[in-house]
């Protein structure tokens, strides 16, 4: 696949330069909605990226979110957003067809585990069972023009500090 093979190019030029600085939570929220009468929950979960616009200093914000809704029956009894970001240091002269390759291969990779464990943490605290979140879909654009299931959007500097 064309697509696949140019999107792990882009990312693995970046990835090569790449270092890791810093890993926060920037978003742990939960609501239990009601106590479930059952164990049997159906579990909807939505995942989203988004990078920042890369710094003089050549430093990128990454971000992972996860959204989860769990429902007994048609009652929703849980939801849990959680959002977690990485912050790296990147090559320059990256562009933003790269910086986006590099946030859906290797960036979201890493954040993935750490998004899975908050969640994991939260439903357990909330007496919620076991959340097992879907392995990470890397997002693909198809040649048809629609996209595969994770997507990612380019944060501006505004939006990046007042979220």
């Amino acid at each position: 696949m064309q697509i696949r093979d140019e999107l792990q190019r882009n990312a693995a030029r970046v990835a090569a330069n790449a270092e890791l600085r810093d890993v926060r939570a920037m978003e742990l929220h939960a609501d239990l909605i009601s106590i479930p009468d059952t164990d049997d929950l159906a579990f909807e979960v939505a995942i989203e990226s988004a990078y920042s616009s890369m710094s003089e200093e050549g430093r990128c914000v990454y971000r992972l979110r996860v959204n989860v809704v769990a429902r007994e029956g048609e009652e929703e009894v849980f939801k849990a957003r959680v959002t977690m970001a990485a912050l790296y240091s990147l090559p320059p002269d990256a562009s933003d067809d790269e910086l986006r390759a590099f946030g859906d291969v290797t960036a979201a990779l890493a954040l993935y585990p750490y998004v899975r464990a908050a969640v994991q943490d939260l439903a357990s605290r909330m007496g919620i069972p076991s959340v097992t979140l879907p392995v990470y879909q890397i997002a693909l654009e198809l040649e048809d023009g629609e996209s595969a299931p994770a997507g990612q959007k380019k944060i501006e500097a505004e939006e990046q500090h007042s979220s």
